[in-house]
């Protein structure tokens, strides 16, 4: 009757075997890994700000100040995420860093920026987070280049956003101060006429014209 193999005797019998089979692939992963090209990360995190920071009226009034929080719902932060991943924004970072002579893209001619485009966004992440926030990562073999885009992925979404408030803000500010400009003349003010009692209704309308044209001006100032 055999007696059962101890396992101390079959480590010692397959020593060599079991050496091989755990160091073979260990050594094949060191080599790709040290022929692969060194790629690095750099990433950032995001906060969307309130949308209902640009009403206007909390400038002139602390009541409302009051009543906002400084981070915004989950209406900004889509808003935020769309933007990061736009065509426009993306395609500003590429321009803005001859991503198509970074990649080496030029031999594709017309076609080089959106290959550039194509191959900047395998290696940029935008995603949002539970907790509210986006994380923007970026890959790329220049260390310092990565910072860089993924700076200029904040940046320029934030430009986004702060060129939409004051377009905005300023194409009413005109829109007021023409309406305004216009009423006084249709009183007689622009001539320097004085307006008659009767008139006290459309003082008013002057008053409130003026009053929303400061509360725009200094929106403007605060975008």
């Amino acid at each position: 009757m055999s007696t059962p193999e101890l396992p101390t005797d079959f480590l010692k019998r397959h020593a060599r075997f079991l050496l091989a089979a755990g160091s073979i692939p260990a050594l094949a992963a060191l080599a790709v890994s040290l022929l692969l090209p060194r790629e690095y990360l750099s990433k950032t995190s995001l906060l969307p700000a309130n949308s209902r920071f640009s009403d206007r009226s909390r400038f002139a009034n602390t009541e409302i100040k009051e009543l906002y929080s400084a981070f915004g719902s989950g209406d900004d932060l889509d808003r935020l995420y769309a933007t990061l991943r736009s065509h426009p924004v993306m395609m500003h970072i590429v321009d803005s860093f001859n991503l198509v002579g970074h990649y080496k893209l030029a031999n594709k001619r017309e076609r080089a920026r959106e290959a550039a485009l194509l191959e900047f966004r395998e290696n940029c992440s935008i995603l949002k987070t539970e907790y509210g926030e986006i994380h923007v990562k970026v890959w790329d073999r220049n260390r310092d280049l990565s910072a860089q885009l993924a700076n200029a992925m904040v940046s320029r979404a934030e430009k986004v956003h702060q060129d939409l408030y004051r377009d905005y803000f300023s194409s009413s500010l005109q829109k007021l101060e023409s309406a305004y400009v216009g009423m006084r003349k249709d009183l007689g003010e622009g001539s320097g006429a004085r307006v008659s009692d009767s008139l006290a209704a459309d003082r008013q309308v002057l008053s409130n014209y003026l009053r929303s044209i400061s509360d725009y001006r200094m929106a403007l100032l605060n975008p």
